[in-house]
């Protein structure tokens, strides 16, 4: 690969990243700050105690770590958060990611038989799409990198039928394995089996091989979704919402920097992916694409079809996979990953044969006129903020796009490549710079000054977190005027979660999961604080009505739009009831020994979760939790010494799967070698 290849590839990634890389700033928008770094911290804390991190207590009673795919624990890149100092590390982990779409793009391109001009492209238009950019904020951002691997890898296989193939398509499918986000994952598998063609046994075989590979994860993560919240499915939720279309060609059209003063995605809700944007340059080419790479795009096409329509809804009661997906705007992710190879593919058509330009390029300010009438047109029902927005849209960025498409065109004509990328720097990067949101590292780092007063609950207690009445102002005063999740309510978890060898270990009630464990919130959603174990309220906001004096609460510290309650008839997390004494002898993430001397028959109360795996003795002989959300035991009278351990559901035998498929790798990879078919 020649060194402007790499440069072509590194120089995006280098620049977008470089106030995170090199001048101590840090990502912190929506999962990152509140989900992905303190998680990530405390993984790599077990992991420096030797402790295996297969179920932390800190947050919603306990939920299991190992088992679910979002922290990437098994995939190689998650070493990078795993042993290298946060922030810094989850950055780089973001930033290969990217780098590492980046080159599957332009190695799918080359696959594609493309020329290199033109496998670039591939990669900047998929790297650097509305959609991947949005999930750069986050560890979400794996899955889509992980992507274009599997398909030059299928499109590969589908030229060669070689063993060595099969073998490649087992590990690109593995490592997709790996990256969590199930449906935007099975998107990704279902259009890599639309590229195999003839191949298509073959790519089954390998995907089943990387399912193999993979066990190691998916079997612990089956068993962990089903006894979840989310494995009892969300219910009717909208669509994408058709009126977002018009952002795959014009940046910014939701609102925020269109008009000033309307809410941002006023449109649409708040949605998963926060920008859709393509272009209508890349667009344009991937329609001369079309003929060749059509059957992709049509299947990309279908799921954004289930993205944008009210269809949605009635898809997720007709399919029931689709009951556990909460936002439906996941879909429009595979068009991003299908536009790039058609535009890419075009691209190369349109320079062989120039003949295409004029008509091209009437096409293309016909479409770009008519698309901007029907969708910048008064509809009825329209707020005036979002008539506003339109047209603030319609007067920046119709001509822009025009002028932008009509320039591209030009430059294709008179074979002038550099320019024609210099025009999709610009198309593709403007958008992006308005997702490159950092905050200075020390913010994430620095203690809060509610330390002190949350101390007292230690691991006896639990502390719940509320953001009650929170506007708009006050998320501004405190420093995060984009969203409603404030900087305090990091700290809070950043005292349970992210550095647990110099703060107090906290105990959470409310944590930001999205697989808290089912019979757990149907507890806590009944009020019951003092059954869990919640000693102190933390609320956030400066209006709204209070839910903490009506249960018994009372105010301990008000600072302004941070106040704290503290709850005086909580029972101790660890008790016996209705009589006896209990003390903790040794407490690891997996493991809890308990000495307790009971007067008479009782109950060991753990006001933890209870859930599969999770199994006890009393003296070495085993006990049987009684059904419900905590973990309980029955005791009886005298002095015992109770243990409770937590094995993942299906680690072990995922393990054995794992090690199983890896000598059949093995094997057909030596066959493979010696028989010379390599």
């Amino acid at each position: 690969m020649r060194p402007r290849v790499h440069a072509a590839l590194v120089a995006p990634a280098l620049i977008f990243f470089s106030p995170a890389l090199f001048f101590h700033r840090a990502l912190y928008v929506r999962d990152t700050g509140i989900y992905f770094y303190p998680h990530k911290a405390w993984i790599a804390a077990m992991l420096r105690s030797l402790q295996l991190p297969q179920w932390s207590a800190q947050e919603f009673g306990g939920l299991p770590i190992i088992a679910d795919p979002n922290y990437n624990f098994f995939h190689p890149l998650g070493l990078l958060t795993d042993f290298l100092p946060l922030p810094w590390g989850f950055q780089l982990f973001v930033f290969t990611a990217v780098l590492l779409a980046s080159y599957s793009a332009y190695w799918l391109g080359r696959e594609l038989r493309l020329s290199g001009a033109a496998s670039i492209l591939c990669a900047w238009t998929f790297a650097w799409s509305g959609p991947f950019v949005s999930l750069m904020e986050s560890g979400s951002v794996l899955v889509v990198a992980s992507i274009p691997g599997l398909f030059a890898a299928t499109v590969r296989l589908r030229r060669t039928g070689a063993t060595r193939d099969l073998l490649l398509v087992a590990v690109t499918a593995a490592l997709l394995f790996f990256t969590g986000v199930p449906e935007v994952a099975g998107a990704g598998f279902l259009l890599a089996l639309v590229l195999s063609g003839r191949r298509l046994p073959k790519v089954l075989a390998g995907c089943a091989l990387g399912a193999g590979l993979a066990a190691i994860q998916l079997l612990p993560t089956a068993a962990f979704v089903r006894e979840s919240s989310r494995g009892m499915g969300f219910g009717p939720e909208p669509a994408f919402r058709f009126l977002r279309i018009p952002a795959l060609i014009f940046p910014l059209f939701d609102g925020w920097l269109d008009a000033p003063g309307v809410p941002y995605w006023s449109f649409a809700g708040t949605p998963w992916v926060e920008a859709v944007y393509l272009g209508a340059v890349v667009l344009l080419l991937a329609s001369f694409g079309l003929k060749k790479q059509w059957p992709v795009l049509l299947a990309a096409l279908a799921f954004a079809c289930l993205a944008t329509t009210p269809g949605f809804a009635e898809a997720r009661v007709l399919l029931p996979p689709l009951r556990d997906l909460r936002f439906g705007d996941k879909f429009i992710l595979p068009l991003a990953m299908a536009v790039p190879i058609a535009a890419a593919t075009g691209f190369d058509r349109l320079t062989a044969n120039k003949r295409l330009l004029r008509p091209a390029l009437g096409m293309a300010l016909l479409s770009l006129v008519c698309f901007a009438a029907a969708a910048f047109s008064p509809f009825a029902g329209f707020a005036a903020p979002q008539i506003e927005c339109l047209r603030v849209t319609a007067l920046r960025y119709v001509p822009l796009e025009l002028a932008m498409l009509s320039a591209a065109l030009v430059c294709v004509a008179h074979g002038r490549k550099h320019f024609l990328f210099a025009i999709l720097a610009v198309e593709l990067g403007l958008p992006a710079a308005t997702l490159n949101r950092t905050i200075p590292a020390e913010e994430l780092i620095a203690k809060t000054p509610l330390e002190p007063v949350l101390a007292d609950a230690g691991r006896d207690f639990r502390i719940d977190v509320q953001s009650a009445g929170l506007h708009n102002e006050d998320a501004g005063s405190i420093g995060e005027p984009d969203w409603l999740r404030t900087h305090q309510i990091f700290t809070i978890r950043h005292l349970a979660l992210y550095d647990p060898g110099t703060a107090p270990e906290l105990l959470l009630m409310r944590g930001y999961s999205g697989f808290p464990s089912g019979l757990m919130k149907d507890l806590y959603a009944k009020g019951d604080l003092n059954l869990l174990s919640v000693r102190y309220g933390v609320e956030f906001g400066s209006g709204g009505r209070s839910i903490y004096p009506a249960l018994g609460f009372r105010l301990v510290s008000d600072r302004g739009l941070v106040r704290i309650f503290r709850n005086d008839r909580a029972l101790p997390r660890i008790r016996m009831e209705p009589h006896g004494s209990v003390k903790i002898v040794e407490e690891r993430n997996d493991a809890l020994r308990i000495e307790v001397d009971a007067a008479a028959p009782s109950r060991l109360v753990v006001a933890d979760t209870m859930a599969r795996g999770w199994t006890a003795t009393i003296d070495g002989a085993k006990a049987s939790p009684l059904p419900g959300a905590l973990r309980v035991i029955d005791v009886p009278a005298g002095k015992h010494a109770v243990r409770w351990s937590y094995l993942a559901p299906g680690l072990f035998a995922g393990a054995i799967v794992s090690l199983l498929s890896l000598i059949v790798a093995l094997t057909l990879w030596r066959r493979g070698h010696v028989g010379g078919s390599w």
